[in-house]
């Protein structure tokens, strides 16, 4: 199984029109295709396949501490076991749910047992047969939640498919490592605005520090600043495919359609590209051998 993630450090670069392409021309090349849509605060690869059949539907359950105040005797040993700040002490221990990971250590180390777990429905994954051999998976996150990592780690755990492609969210938080993690290859979508450098360098960062490979698709490459040329070339990162300000992407929105499938132009590109990505992978996996 290949795993490639679509990802940017800024959104709005074009991340969806890159995976939703990817995704059909790795199909039209005869690969079983997953695509993935981690961006689970606002999926839209559904948009693009009308046409789908919905095969399965499942509710997403994470647990969440609680405390139990008459049990709490305000120790503090959840505070100082706790590294993401989620529980403040006063005279009673207090969970900020916001910045809870779940990883469950509060309950462990509490000697009262003040602390326990409750269910919550964190978000749902949604799975579409788009063709015989294609498949769209979706995490949608509740509304309320503030942590989406959990949820995009369920979402991207597929075991179906010769290619999986992820459309990840964009920035670059917790959300987004999870997304990226443990892939073959990362596709920076990027824009050459000074907004879009600025998170392209930032983004950079992070797959450095994962020590992940990575190609950038230029969008709107008709529209430049100098920036993302130069930080490509001093980076050593190879620009794949450049995409101009183009009609065409915006009526493939209008009408629904991926633009492999609206334009023969893109068709061809995209398939061209994604021969150019598994060819970068395989080589990637023989030098590691």
């Amino acid at each position: 199984m290949i795993k490639i993630a679509v990802a940017s450090g800024k959104g709005g670069t074009g991340k969806t029109t890159v995976s939703v392409g990817l995704a059909r021309a790795f199909s039209l090349l005869g690969k079983s295709v997953a695509l993935v849509d981690c961006d689970v605060e606002e999926p839209n690869c559904h948009v693009f396949f009308p046409e789908s059949r919905a095969i399965s539907r499942k509710d997403v359950i994470s647990l969440v501490p609680h405390v139990e105040e008459d049990l709490c005797s305000g120790c503090r040993r959840c505070y100082e076991f706790c590294h993401f700040n989620a529980i403040v002490v006063f005279d009673k221990a207090r969970i900020l749910d916001e910045f809870c990971h779940r990883c469950g250590g509060c309950n462990l180390v509490c000697p009262k047992g003040a602390i326990s777990e409750e269910e919550v429905r964190i978000g749902e994954i949604l799975e579409w047969e788009v063709g015989e051999r294609f498949r769209l998976r979706e995490g949608r996150l509740t509304v309320g939640q503030a942590n989406p990592s959990e949820l995009i780690k369920e979402t991207k755990d597929v075991s179906w498919g010769e290619v999986v492609v992820i459309d990840c969210p964009p920035g670059t938080g917790c959300s987004v490592m999870e997304a990226i993690e443990g892939v073959d290859l990362v596709v920076a979508v990027v824009e050459d605005t000074p907004f879009g450098v600025h998170d392209f360098e930032k983004f950079l960062l992070v797959t450095e520090k994962m020590a992940l490979d990575k190609v950038v698709v230029w969008n709107r490459a008709d529209i430049s600043i100098g920036g993302i040329t130069k930080v490509c070339a001093d980076k050593g990162i190879d620009i794949v495919m450049s995409i101009p300000f183009m009609r065409e992407f915006q009526e493939s929105y209008a009408r629904r359609k991926d633009i492999v499938s609206f334009s023969q132009r893109w068709r061809d590109e995209f398939l061209s590209l994604a021969k150019v990505l598994l060819n970068r992978i395989e080589e990637n996996k023989r030098d590691a051998t």
